[in-house]
């Protein structure tokens, strides 16, 4: 997740929402409202966790000015403005043509914009995962080089791979104690959501089939 590097191109909160609400437009048109409320009833829940999140990262330094304090708030709720814009496009184009994407989740979570939000700050993906994604990353490369100076100068090597693994540990324990189960419960409400979407087109196909099958019956009457 390189997002939090990104400079281009970026999109705004604006932007996102605007896209949702097409989003919500062309199911309200195309899908029986009854059918579709599960479904717009999870995509308000998302949102929500956007808003919550980007609204989480206002920076108030006291001793900044204003206008610092300004655009370290855009560039920390940047990433999060940028995922909040792929969720709604996905959702945008799959409903515009869903025989276009059969994986609607799949396209949304490898988006390189995409970041895990959870329904509070707590829970969702912040600068500690990147740094600790990094200092991972960077752990094992330094180990990774301690290992190959063991032919030419042991003691050197071995100092690496000590400096190596007491990188990797932190990073590791954070990894598998507070990103991967809140990565996992918030990728679990995501699947819920695209199902509940694959769900509702497919009910619609059927529903369309069979109102052909009953006017082609009716019509060899």
């Amino acid at each position: 997740m390189t997002f939090f590097f990104k400079s281009t191109p970026h999109y705004t909160q604006k932007q996102a929402e605007d896209t949702l609400a097409e989003a919500k437009r062309i199911i309200a048109e195309k899908y029986d409202e009854e059918n579709s409320r599960t479904l717009l009833d999870l995509i308000s829940a998302r949102e929500l966790a956007f808003q919550t999140q980007i609204v989480s990262q206002k920076v108030a330094s006291p001793n900044a000015s204003r206008n610092s304090n300004r655009q370290a708030t855009e560039k920390a709720q940047q990433p999060y403005v940028d995922s909040f814009y792929v969720f709604a496009k996905t959702l945008k184009d799959y409903f515009e043509a869903p025989q276009t994407m059969p994986n609607p989740l799949s396209v949304y979570t490898n988006s390189p914009y995409y970041c895990y939000v959870g329904a509070d700050p707590d829970h969702s993906y912040s600068s500690a995962d990147s740094k600790s994604k990094a200092t991972f990353y960077a752990g094992v490369l330094v180990t990774l080089l301690g290992l190959f100076l063991i032919p030419v100068n042991l003691p050197a090597a071995l100092i690496t791979i000590g400096v190596g693994i007491t990188m990797l540990a932190p990073s590791a324990y954070y990894s598998a104690v507070i990103t991967r189960p809140n990565e996992n419960a918030v990728y679990a409400e995501e699947e819920k959501l695209f199902t509940a979407a694959k769900a509702l087109v497919a009910t619609d196909s059927v529903a369309a089939n069979e109102d052909g099958d009953h006017r082609e019956s009716a019509s060899l009457q």
